[in-house]
């Protein structure tokens, strides 16, 4: 084999090897991330959030980075549990995004009450690793 097409081939072995470790980072800031919204911890999610944050919520508002942490306050906490599974994670270019079905449980005053979302997560490398940049949830309608 030649010089050349050996150095080819470990030019792309290494951005393989760069790629999946972006989008297994993506997949481990999203995790600290959620479990940091379960908890009303505004300032560990904060960790996980690039600077230009934005999410789409369920009701489909556009909310920045300031909005959404001020929505995690533990002054409004309530109790959640989440179980989720993950449906699709790559590449777009170079973004990595995840794509999760979450299920949420929770009570509010005496009602107990359950929400499945697809979450959607794309992400950048700040320097200080993968950071999430976008969010969006969308309810998830099984019967479709």
């Amino acid at each position: 084999m030649g010089r050349l097409l050996k150095f080819c081939i470990l030019v792309s072995l290494l951005c393989t090897t760069d790629a999946n470790a972006q989008a297994g980072d993506l997949s481990n800031a999203v995790r600290k991330f959620l479990a940091a919204e379960m908890h009303f911890d505004p300032e560990a999610m904060e960790t996980e959030m690039c600077r230009e944050y934005l999410e789409v919520s369920p009701v489909g508002d556009l909310d920045d980075r300031q909005h959404v942490l001020s929505f995690y306050d533990p002054k409004n906490k309530v109790e959640v549990t989440l179980a989720s599974s993950i449906v699709d994670q790559g590449y777009i270019g170079s973004i990595p995004f995840l794509v999760e079905k979450l299920h949420y449980s929770f009570t509010m005053g005496t009602k107990n009450r359950e929400s499945v979302l697809i979450g959607s997560f794309y992400g950048k490398e700040d320097g200080e690793g993968v950071k999430i940049c976008r969010a969006q949830y969308t309810v998830f309608h099984p019967h479709h």
